[in-house]
Protein backbone atom coordinates (compact mmCIF):
# COMPACT_ATOMS: atom_id res chain seq x y z
CA UNK A 1 0.00 0.00 0.00
CA UNK A 2 1.59 3.43 -0.73
CA UNK A 3 2.26 5.79 1.54
CA UNK A 4 -0.45 8.45 0.75
CA UNK A 5 -3.23 5.98 1.21
CA UNK A 6 -1.75 4.38 4.63
CA UNK A 7 -1.67 8.04 6.20
CA UNK A 8 -5.59 8.94 4.54
CA UNK A 9 -6.54 6.27 5.93
CA UNK A 10 -4.91 6.93 9.50
CA UNK A 11 -6.16 10.58 8.92
CA UNK A 12 -9.12 11.39 11.93
CA UNK A 13 -12.31 13.32 11.15
CA UNK A 14 -11.73 17.21 11.31
CA UNK A 15 -12.86 18.56 14.74
CA UNK A 16 -12.80 21.67 13.61
CA UNK A 17 -14.76 21.54 10.38
CA UNK A 18 -17.99 23.53 10.37
CA UNK A 19 -21.43 22.53 8.65
CA UNK A 20 -23.94 25.15 6.97
CA UNK A 21 -27.46 24.21 8.33
CA UNK A 22 -28.10 21.75 5.12
CA UNK A 23 -25.01 20.12 5.65
CA UNK A 24 -25.84 19.64 9.18
CA UNK A 25 -29.51 18.45 8.09
CA UNK A 26 -28.36 16.08 6.39
CA UNK A 27 -25.57 14.44 8.67
CA UNK A 28 -28.48 14.51 11.15
CA UNK A 29 -31.22 12.93 9.17
CA UNK A 30 -33.63 15.99 9.69
CA UNK A 31 -35.20 18.19 7.20
CA UNK A 32 -33.31 21.71 6.70
CA UNK A 33 -36.23 23.56 8.59
CA UNK A 34 -36.34 21.92 11.63
CA UNK A 35 -32.58 23.01 11.86
CA UNK A 36 -33.77 26.36 11.27
CA UNK A 37 -36.38 26.97 13.42
CA UNK A 38 -33.95 25.51 16.31
CA UNK A 39 -31.44 28.35 15.03
CA UNK A 40 -34.01 30.95 14.81
CA UNK A 41 -34.80 29.89 18.52
CA UNK A 42 -31.28 30.00 19.64
CA UNK A 43 -29.23 27.35 19.18
CA UNK A 44 -25.43 27.86 18.04
CA UNK A 45 -24.52 28.95 14.25
CA UNK A 46 -21.77 31.37 15.15
CA UNK A 47 -21.22 32.92 11.49
CA UNK A 48 -23.93 30.79 10.09
CA UNK A 49 -22.31 27.66 10.32
CA UNK A 50 -22.65 24.87 13.16
CA UNK A 51 -21.15 21.23 14.41
CA UNK A 52 -24.43 18.50 14.20
CA UNK A 53 -23.00 17.65 17.79
CA UNK A 54 -23.84 21.31 19.00
CA UNK A 55 -27.13 20.99 18.00
CA UNK A 56 -27.81 18.28 19.40
CA UNK A 57 -26.67 19.21 22.47
CA UNK A 58 -29.04 22.35 22.31
CA UNK A 59 -31.94 20.48 22.04
CA UNK A 60 -31.15 18.12 24.60
CA UNK A 61 -30.79 21.64 26.98
CA UNK A 62 -34.31 22.93 25.28
CA UNK A 63 -36.97 19.89 25.65
CA UNK A 64 -39.40 22.50 25.76
CA UNK A 65 -38.61 23.57 22.06
CA UNK A 66 -40.86 22.40 19.54
CA UNK A 67 -41.49 23.22 16.20
CA UNK A 68 -45.19 24.43 16.37
CA UNK A 69 -43.68 27.84 17.49
CA UNK A 70 -41.24 28.58 14.91
CA UNK A 71 -42.76 28.14 11.69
Amino acid sequence: MPRASIRKTLEPPLPFRLYTAREAAVELHVPETWLSAARQAGAPFPGGRTRPEWVLTWLHEHPDFTLKHHR
